[in-house]
């Protein structure tokens, strides 16, 4: 049986930790819901291996991040930043799944200026011919006066491009 540390938003599957004498009913008893830990799993190999790494050491071993910070020889910062962006991908992954199995409404919220725009294939046909070393200069400025997007930096695409 997988066991998950209590954190946050995460219980134990037999039971909450720090409540076993309160505790009436336990996951252990009802059974184990094996669809939900089959969804579970199946969005974590979705992630990267270090994302996978440091939500497995996380929240089912109960590190913190920073023993995994340690661990892995990076600043605290990097791992807290890799921790959200993997629970963000998760969110993402489990979402329809949640919202099928438990009925809880979702709204998909990308705050992507190319996800939301209706050029969205042209503009990644764009950004997948600039080559390796060249600016982001002429892509902004293409984007600005072709299709009417403002893009600030050059930080915004290279998100896009990594992750949507």
């Amino acid at each position: 049986m997988t066991n998950i540390i209590y954190h946050d938003w995460i219980v134990e599957i037999s039971c909450d930790p720090d409540h076993r004498e309160e505790t009436q009913v336990c996951w252990e008893a009802a059974g184990p819901d094996v669809h939900l830990m089959a969804e579970v799993n199946r969005a974590l190999e979705t992630l990267a291996p270090l994302e996978q790494d440091i939500i497995h050491l996380y929240y089912y071993s109960g590190r913190s991040l920073m023993q995994i910070a340690r661990e892995f020889h990076k600043p605290l910062k990097r791992i807290e930043a890799i921790h959200h962006q993997a629970l963000l991908k998760l969110k993402q992954k489990l979402t329809p799944f949640v919202h099928d199995r438990f009925d809880v409404p979702f709204e998909i919220v990308r705050n992507c200026p190319v996800c939301d725009s209706l050029y969205k294939d042209q503009i990644d046909r764009l950004i997948a011919k600039k080559k390796e070393g060249e600016t982001w200069r002429e892509i902004i400025r293409i984007l600005k006066s072709r299709y009417n997007i403002f893009i600030k930096t050059p930080q915004i695409l290279i998100g896009h491009q990594k992750y949507h």
